[in-house]
């Protein structure tokens, strides 16, 4: 979290961006969290805080660190989440557990040839979004150990 949220305020004073508190507030909760958060699970995890900011000035905070790329929206879920791969370049996509929900993301560039497919059929790609889902390693050993496992269901 202290790498995120370093990298985070270095990020917003190069952009000439203001260090508010509740950036800081918000900073702090979204670094600290292994699942998608919706602005309103933050602003309530902030509740007990001095000044905790309002619904919509963390939904600004979030979208401005969605655009410095610090932070990505997990639109199955409806929460966003901090860039565990801050400043690395390139495209991440959000690995989603479902035994647990913890979040961990992918890298992966390499959907040039499904934009070059679209590009010959007449389309201008903006953007895109990818999403994974699955068990994590911890929720698969668990599974695994439990019986529940697919050799147990071939059984």
């Amino acid at each position: 979290m202290d790498d995120f949220r370093a990298e985070a305020e270095t990020c917003l004073r190069a952009g000439g961006h203001r260090l508010t508190s509740a950036r800081r507030q918000v900073i702090a909760v979204l670094g600290g969290a292994d699942r998608a958060l919706s602005a309103y699970a933050i602003r309530e995890r902030l509740a007990e805080s001095v000044a905790p900011p309002d619904v919509v000035t963390v939904y600004r905070i979030l979208e401005l660190l969605e655009t410095l790329d610090l932070a990505h929206r997990v639109h199955s879920l409806g929460g966003y989440v901090a860039c565990n791969r801050v400043r690395q370049g390139g495209c991440h996509h959000p690995v989603i557990c479902d035994g647990c929900g913890r979040i961990d993301e992918v890298e992966g560039d390499d959907v040039g040839p499904v934009e070059r497919r679209l590009d010959a059929r007449g389309w201008r790609i903006t953007g895109h979004v990818i999403e994974f889902r699955g068990l994590c390693p911890a929720c698969t050993a668990l599974k695994a150990a439990s019986g529940t496992g697919a050799a147990a269901a071939r059984g």
